[in-house]
């Protein structure tokens, strides 16, 4: 038997240039006999350390590498093999640089058949900790020498010397991304697996020849360049992993000893905190493990500067982002980043405890309530250091107290290190590197950062730990790699079971193909591939598998386009992640929102973001509807019950895993009604002597009273009316657990309930379906027709539960999920769409469903959307107006700025007067509450970004109404024959000017239908249309309706006498049209209705007028009513001049872009083209859009362009594919550089043709072609 003599280091080499170099490495060698190849023993000095090492030449070639690498490990048992030597480049190196592998491909390992050789994939992968290692040292590495990367190499029986050579294809078929290739590198690391030591091993190639040139390069010094270079190289690397202590004590064993202390495992329910004493070795190791703190309470004042955050920041957020706060200025926390406090404050910290108690502890406590708010009731561990210096004892004593007070029994207290200033649960005290390293064996490995790739327009995008991290505070990313499938079988099972499924189960196809995949697939690719700001709305039947549906979508397509599921969204926060990834990738992001994490009004508000900043963004939104979208809707939905393929997929694929149910499987799919849904094919596949869904959930809830019966309860209200799971901590509450102990929750259930419920692995639950749930609520409620009149006590009881902890965001927004959220979208839009809540919709009695929202709303007296909820119940089911502006009013108080809280209280009022006309009462009666309508929809249009039409809509249809009632049966012409009221005429006026206003700033793709149908109905209402212009001339003499209101309404009506096609005036009309509403400017203060119609108007007056009298009436518009209107319509005239050759206008047109476009930044219409340069001088030449014609969805562009001009643009710059901009007379203008063919670094300063639009954020180039090279610099149009 060989005598064992271990070292630290065994160095291995092929060849003698490898072993003269790296033998000068070694201090004091000896050779060593024993081995039959040359070895040397001796010692590696550096830092003050010194490492026992060998090196060992084992020869060229596989075998003889191979046979002498084991030999040597077995003589030398070391902890890391260093292979160090020359290799040959392939691709992207140059002589000299170094390449470490991370993979290793054997490429001449295959078979001959029929005379062509067959490789066979035979790779050999470093570990993930290694490889950190290498690419860390690679980022750190300054490249004056050499170059060094961390790749792929490729190892072969031949030395490479022809470019031609067979090899080399079959290396670049086999690993593309081979960087070199060698001859032993694969049998000594075949040999490394082969061994019981398990040592740890790096290979180190530098480059001697590029293989086309090998006998030059060797001619010329490239061996010895080569080796000198890896040499300095792999002690580098030594190095570093001396220092990563690898080796250097049983981390597992230490492992074991941190949890039997007391110190819980990391996990999704656990919050950690930690109080860090100024130069703490703990706290250094706390933080250098990457631990998972949610907040550091830092007491040195200067940490940021050059303390304990200033050397650990950089690597702390290659795992979770950081953000710097103090108790007066909270960071933002969250469950996923980590908060560092600065405890004695910024400015001028307080640096005794006694000032710190008297000015800044007051903001510390109510900065805690904000964290306890934001990770709810999950389970905190507060991590105090330590290290048994006093001097931090006074300070460590009043913040666990104040944290304590505040989580509670939810905290456990650690000590860190000797001292012991303060009672704990537990105490851990070893040594600061071996605590740190032990923290660090507790934590799931990290991404690597190959498979943190996202797919970009230009090839794969690797993106930061850094940025990954903060990104993942609000979204789960869908990463290109394939994913990790170990125990991907159990998670399949699992959501075969009812479990949602998971990246992995994906990965291996866990789920059925549903008919509507390939067809939403297609749909969403060509949205992505337009590069807009574009929703879908994917509607699905409760437990039909729409979520599902989405996640396979997701799956599919994150090779082409980035993918992400949202988990929150926070204005201003969420939009910058997208934006980061979009800017990052160029390319266009699927973002899904489900319902059960994001409201729809947060998507709403999401869109707008998007729009505001044009980021190209498909968002999929995933909800539950009880029924189809209406007929009219494009969007698509999943139905509950399966179709006969997709039946038969499901039996096939349960029958995999349980082929015993497979006749019972066959049962299920022949039926047509809901029991053929995917989940009962879980229930029949894997629960036994199942019979049904009554008799399976009776069995199990029989007997069950008290607190199990409690905890069915609202998990059942929580997944059917609220598509929602409930935290373990919550839950543990209910059946007496302190939250200290909610991980015993599982065990306090009674056997048979597990059957009915399901965990997930951030520790939330919720019944298995939501069938299961409803049959769980009629069965507690007494059966069929008796549970429904149960939900208004159990909905007290829900809302009770939700609140019991005060400030736990997870449980108010699980509150409103059931209380406030709606089903209803404008895609399920029909004649009863006033819906609520589904559990306020199921109360059978109308009193009880009210009673129920205002006492929930009386809980809850600072939570505007709750009381709005009741406000509109009051009002469009208890015909209670009174109440209901109550509610309203409150609800508006509480959050004024809200546009959709305005609407509202409008609604409110607007039901009012449909009360009011279905009583007959007077139109004097009717008008205040008519005014108080308009009030809040007019400040809910301001307040609404203009992409949002409902403040329009909502006042068209209230005034539409209001007309018809007042002229009944008559026409308008009859009706101002009579003695027509005030409120009927301007109610007429106002809904054509809104209408008016809504045309214009509308989207030219997709026309509002509600617009469309409301001028329907007041198309019919003029009848004769030259009387009712002689009628309308006479309330002008009469006066008995103001002057202002009439002059529009003549307007209005000389429009609609064309179809309100402006270009369809006749001259004379023209002409009045701009006299009325000169009038108007002149005696009625600029009001931006007037003013926007006369910008209309004057484009078709002729003679024209001057562009002097345009721009005095924008001045005096711009003066009295600063709107985004003025201020467009301004920049349009001003670029106008340009045009028409008027160059020293160029600055104004800049400076009132400029400020539209900052105006217009939160708009959705901020990027719309809204008026089109065409034939004609001055203010003749502008096209609105909605003269056009159609958009051509094929051509991206409008199908007839006749009435549009063609100018000539000079690039001047070009940022990317998609972003360009030209030159036009000295005004910038966009256009996207793809469209022409036009690239970066080639065609600046060339010339391109296009379309000219204006828009909100300055001039667009439509269509743009690339012209030949021209010589002449001037501007052609």
């Amino acid at each position: 038997m060989m005598q064992v003599d271990g070292v630290d280091v065994l160095m291995l080499c092929a060849v003698p240039v490898e072993w003269e170099s790296l033998k000068e490495m070694i201090v004091d060698p000896v050779e060593d006999p024993i081995l039959t190849d040359p070895a040397i023993r001796g010692r590696l000095e550096f830092d003050g350390r010194a490492l026992t090492v060998a090196l060992v030449e084992v020869g060229m070639g596989l075998s003889p590498s191979a046979m002498a690498t084991l030999k040597a490990i077995e003589k030398y048992q070391p902890a890391l093999v260093a292979f160090v030597g020359i290799a040959g480049g392939v691709k992207d190196v140059r002589v000299g640089d170094v390449v470490v592998a991370d993979k290793v491909y054997s490429y001449e390992v295959g078979k001959v058949k029929d005379g062509q050789f067959q490789s066979r994939s035979d790779t050999r992968v470093v570990s993930s900790a290694l490889d950190g290692i290498a690419r860390k040292l690679r980022a750190s590495h300054v490249a004056d020498e050499y170059r060094l990367f961390v790749g792929a190499i490729a190892s072969g029986e031949k030395v490479l010397a022809d470019g031609n050579a067979e090899e080399l294809g079959r290396i670049k078929a086999l690993g593309g991304d081979s960087l070199a290739v060698e001859m032993e590198g694969a049998s000594i690391l075949g040999a490394i697996d082969r061994v019981d030591a398990n040592p740890d091993y790096f290979l180190v190639r530098g480059i001697s020849d590029l293989i086309f040139n090998k006998s030059e390069a060797d001619e010329n010094g490239g061996q010895e360049l080569a080796i000198r270079n890896a040499r300095d190289a792999a002690m580098r690397l030594i190095r570093a992993w001396d220092a990563s202590a690898e080796a250097s004590f049983p981390v597992a064993q230490v492992e074991s000893d941190l949890l039997a202390a007391g110190l819980p495992l990391p996990s999704p329910t656990e919050c950690f905190i930690l109080i860090a004493s100024p130069n703490s070795p703990h706290a250094e190791a706390v933080v250098k493990s990457g631990f998972p703190l949610a907040m550091v309470a830092d007491l040195d004042p200067n940490s940021d500067v050059d303390g304990l955050l200033a050397r650990s920041r950089s690597a702390l957020e290659d795992r979770r982002p950081v953000h710097l706060g103090a108790p007066s200025s909270p960071p933002p926390f969250g469950t996923s980043s980590t908060g560092w406090v600065r405890v004695q404050g910024f400015d001028d910290p307080a640096m005794e405890v006694q000032t710190w108690t008297r000015t800044v502890r007051r903001s510390w406590r109510s900065m805690l309530s904000t964290l306890a708010s934001t990770i709810g009731g999950r389970h905190v561990v507060v991590l105090v250091t330590d290290d048994g210096d006093g001097a931090w004892n006074v300070w460590r004593a009043p913040l666990v107290d104040d944290l304590l007070t505040e989580f509670g029994e939810q905290a456990l207290v650690g000590i860190l290190g000797p001292g012991r200033s303060i009672d704990s649960d537990f105490r851990l005290a070893q040594q600061p590197d071996v605590l740190a390293r032990a923290l660090e064996g507790l934590m799931p490995p990290e991404l690597p950062s190959d498979a943190r790739q996202l797919p970009g327009a230009e090839g794969s995008v690797e993106m930061t730990a850094a940025d990954a991290g903060w990104i993942g505070e609000d979204a789960t990313i869908y990463w290109s790699a394939d994913p990790e499938t170990s125990g991907a079988e159990a998670e399949a099972l699992d959501f075969l079971r009812g479990g949602e499924i998971t990246l992995a189960a994906l990965g291996v196809d866990a789920d059925v193909t549903r008919t509507q995949t390939a067809a939403l697939q297609k749909q969403l690719l060509g949205m992505l591939s337009n590069r807009r700001t574009l929703r879908l709305n994917l509607f699905h039947a409760p437990g039909s598998g729409g979520t599902t549906l989405a996640r396979r979508i997701g799956f599919n397509i994150r090779s082409q386009f980035p993918v992400i599921f949202l988990t929150q969204i926070r204005a201003g926060e969420t939009v910058q992640r997208i934006e980061a990834i979009s800017r990052q990738t160029r390319n266009t992001v699927l973002v899904v929102a489900e319902a059960a994490d994001v409201r729809d009004d947060q998507i709403a508000a999401l869109i707008d973001e998007l729009h505001a900043v044009s980021l190209p963004a498909v968002v999929l939104a995933v909800s539950r509807a009880y029924s189809p979208p209406s007929l009219q809707s494009s969007s698509p939905y999943v139905p509950e019950v399966l179709g006969d393929s997709e039946a038969e997929a499901f039996v096939d694929a349960y029958s995999a895993r349980a082929y015993a149910a497979r006749g019972a499987l066959q049962a299920i799919a022949s039926h047509h009604d809901h029991r053929r849904n995917a989940f009962f094919f879980g229930l029949v596949a894997f629960e036994e002597d199942f019979q049904g869904l009554e008799p399976f959930v009776h069995g199990r809830l029989t007997g069950v009273e008290g607190a199990q019966r409690q905890v069915m309860l609202v998990c059942s209200i929580a997944h059917f009316f609220g598509q929602s799971s409930i935290p373990e901590y919550a839950l543990a509450r209910l059946v007496g657990l302190p939250s200290s102990r909610a991980g015993g929750f599982a065990r306090t259930l009674a056997p048979e309930l597990r059957g009915l419920l399901w965990r997930s692995n951030e520790g939330e639950w919720r019944t298995t379906h939501p069938l299961v749930a409803e049959e769980i609520l009629r069965q507690l409620g007494g059966g069929s027709d008796l549970w429904t009149q149960a939900l208004s006590g159990w909905g007290r009881l829900f809302a009770d539960f939700c609140l019991e902890a005060e400030g736990d965001d997870a449980m108010q927004k699980l509150l409103e999920s059931v209380f406030v959220d709606r089903d209803d979208d404008f895609a399920q839009s029909g004649p009863g769409r006033e819906s609520f809540a589904r559990l306020i919709e199921k109360i059978p009695s109308l009193d009880g469903a009210a009673q129920l929202l205002a006492y929930v709303a009386d809980r809850q007296p600072d939570h505007p959307h709750v009381w709005a909820h009741a406000a509109r119940y009051y009002a469009f089911r208890m015909v209670d107006f009174a109440t209901a502006e109550t509610y309203a009013k409150r609800a508006s108080a509480l959050s004024p700025d809200s546009s959709t809280l305005h609407h509202i209280l409008g609604m409110v009022y607007r039901s009012r007067v449909y009360d009011g006309l279905g009583r007959h009462v007077s139109f004097d009666e009717l008008v205040p509450w008519v005014e108080d309508a308009a009030a809040e929809f007019a400040t809910s249009r301001e307040l609404a970004a203009s992409s949002k039409d409902h403040g329009f809509v909502s006042e068209i249809q209230m005034r539409v109404k209001l007309v018809e009632y007042g002229i009944r049966d008559k026409t308008l012409a009859n009706y101002l024959a009579g003695a027509p009221h005030r409120l009927v005429v301007s109610s007429l006026e106002k809904a054509e000017d809104l209408i008016s206003t809504l045309r214009y700033r509308g989207d030219p793709r997709k026309p509002s239908s509600f617009e469309q149908t409301e001028r329907a109905k007041l198309k019919r209402i003029y009848g004769d249309y030259a009387t009712s212009l002689q009628l309308l001339d006479a309330l002008l003499v009469r006066g008995s309706v103001p002057l202002p209101v009439v002059r529009r309404q003549l307007v209005w009506t000389y429009l609609a006498r064309v179809d309100r096609d402006w270009r369809a005036l006749a001259p004379k009309d023209v002409n009045r049209v701009v006299s009325l509403l000169d009038e108007n400017l002149a005696v009625d203060g600029y009001a931006s209705s007037d003013a926007l119609a006369w910008w209309r108007a004057v484009r078709m007056k002729n003679p024209s007028v001057s562009h002097e009298r345009v721009k005095e009436v924008l001045a005096y518009w711009r003066s009295s009513n600063p709107t985004l209107d003025a201020e467009y319509c301004s920049f349009v005239a001003y670029a106008l001049d340009v045009l028409d050759d008027l160059p020293a206008s160029a600055a104004e047109a800049a400076r009132h872009a400029r400020k539209c476009a900052d105006m217009a930044r939160s708009e959705g219409t901020r990027t719309r083209s809204v008026d089109w340069y065409g034939e004609g001088q001055g203010m003749a030449s502008l096209v609105h859009h909605s003269e056009l014609g159609k958009w051509d969805p094929a051509l991206d562009f409008w199908a007839d362009t006749r009435r549009l001009r063609t100018i000539e643009a000079r690039v001047t710059n070009i940022r990317g594919p998609q972003a360009g901009v030209a030159d036009v007379r000295g005004m910038e203008a966009f256009f996207v550089p793809q469209r022409a063919g036009v690239v970066r670094g080639r065609h600046e300063n060339e010339y391109i043709r296009g379309f000219l639009a204006f828009t909100h954020d300055g001039l667009r180039i439509w269509e743009p072609t690339l012209l030949e090279r021209r010589t002449e610099n001037r501007l052609q149009t």
